[in-house]
């Protein structure tokens, strides 16, 4: 079997959308963009026009409860040994999406591949290696299976950071990024990554019904275009 790099997965084009229809909808950005707020109220407009969804998060809700539950009983741990278990989750995901793609109008993904180099390609004991390593990481978890559609919550380190504080106060981060400097390259490697890949950018600096109406105003447009 030939892996497909990473380089080669950027000029990607669904079968989906040759065909006319956008059926599965990642949501990329940094921690504290508002991900999970928007996916939820992107389901509801999707349900207000009778279209079933399908959400999958790879760590979130029940699945981060009982991960970080799994961690607090180990004696020992390392980078490596948080990697190999957020790359299960992304398995995880992979297969949820696939035994889920032919029930649901829309699949909904709060993170998808590119969150795996997001970190990776900058932080963490895997930054050091050979990128071909990374390719083979981000292969397992998610074989050939590309989003149709992704959109890029964009914001300002500043306010990423705050939000982000706010909400892990107390809960015991696992990845420990709230330093400014993971902020600012996360959000930077997305925005060439927008850019490379044209996904849709979506201005997450205001509120949450701006945010929304973003959001709501492209996918009506798309559906227009296609």
């Amino acid at each position: 079997m030939v892996f497909n790099d990473y380089a080669d997965s950027n000029h990607h084009k669904s079968a989906l959308i040759e065909m006319g229809k956008i059926k599965f909808i990642a949501f990329e950005g940094v921690a504290g963009a508002g991900k999970s707020t928007q996916i939820e109220n992107v389901r509801n407009y999707l349900d207000s026009r009778g279209k079933s969804c399908f959400v999958t998060k790879a760590f979130e809700d029940d699945r981060r409860r009982n991960t970080e539950a799994f961690f607090n009983t180990l004696q020992y741990t390392n980078d490596n040994a948080k990697t190999f278990i957020f790359q299960a989750l992304h398995c995880v995901q992979y297969q949820e999406v696939i035994e889920n793609y032919n029930r649901f109008d829309y699949i909904l993904a709060d993170r998808w591949r590119d969150t795996f180099f997001a970190y990776h390609k900058f932080f963490g004991e895997l930054s050091t290696l050979e990128p071909a390593i990374l390719d083979v990481f981000d292969h397992l978890a998610f074989r050939d299976l590309y989003a149709d559609l992704t959109f890029f919550f964009d914001i300002s380190p500043e306010v990423a950071q705050k939000r982000y504080k706010q909400r892990e106060d107390g809960r015991g981060d696992m990845i420990k990024t709230d330093d400014i400097a993971f902020f600012e390259t996360t959000i930077n490697f997305y925005r060439n990554l927008t850019k490379e890949k044209k996904w849709i950018r979506i201005d997450c600096n205001g509120t949450v019904e701006y945010v929304t109406a973003q959001i709501i105003k492209e996918m009506e447009r798309i559906e227009r275009d296609i």
